[in-house]
């Protein structure tokens, strides 16, 4: 790997012999590397009667650069992501949907209509994503329909892109201390937005049931628009 910034250490992963734990053909499963032995076994039955050994990997927080790139890229086992939505306003749910569903392809999976709010969401996925899409909640589009009529400009029609994180205090503290403004910070436990260089928002939200009210978030006021 050449070259990488110092590193983590992440006890407790197992290897089995000569096999690396942590390195596996199917990532999405067995990315986060924990508790190697038993998830291993899971795998690969054929090894659960070799021999274990515990080992301490230590993973940079930092991928090495690639040519070319004038950054560095996080490494995913230090911080998790999965891609969720991308949300777009519609004026016309019913030109939207003819467009996206009966002439792009698209699956309506999920709607949800808000009366209070006054606005209906539609998710979509593509009909090879329909299973994951129910599982997963993602990947997916949203269409975002006002009730209450408005023209938009200046790309209010495109919503946000929004990411699924493990730990969404973690990752708003990294994004903070990037020097990332944390427009929407999560006062919940639950939301955060930012917005790209570009200004494109970007939602993050907490996997699996929202954290405790934790400071200094729970505190902090919203900045600007997102």
């Amino acid at each position: 790997m050449g070259q990488v910034a110092p590193a983590a250490p992440i006890h407790g992963v197992e290897v089995i012999d000569f096999i690396e734990v942590g390195v596996f053909a199917d990532d999405r499963n067995e990315r986060r590397w924990r508790d190697g032995k038993e998830r291993a076994r899971r795998s690969y039955p054929r090894f659960g009667s070799m021999k274990m050994s515990t080992v301490d990997i230590r993973v940079p927080a930092v991928l090495p650069p690639v040519p070319g790139r004038a950054y560095r890229t996080p490494n995913p086992l230090e911080f998790p992501m999965q891609y969720l939505h991308t949300m777009v306003r519609v004026k016309d749910l019913d030109a939207a949907l003819d467009f996206y569903c009966a002439k792009l392809g698209l699956v309506e999976v999920r709607r949800t209509e808000n009366e209070r709010g006054r606005f209906t969401l539609v998710f979509l996925a593509a009909p090879d994503d329909v299973a994951r899409a129910e599982s997963e909640a993602a990947p997916m589009v949203e269409l975002t329909y006002n009730w209450d009529a408005e023209d938009y400009q200046g790309g209010r029609n495109f919503g946000h892109l929004a990411y699924a994180v493990e730990d969404i205090y973690a990752a708003c503290q990294r994004l903070a201390d990037g020097g990332v403004i944390v427009n929407r910070p999560p006062r919940d436990g639950h939301m955060a937005f930012i917005r790209s260089p570009d200004g494109i928002s970007i939602e993050l939200l907490q996997k699996g049931e929202r954290l405790a009210p934790a400071e200094p978030w729970s505190s902090m006021p919203n900045v600007g628009a997102w």
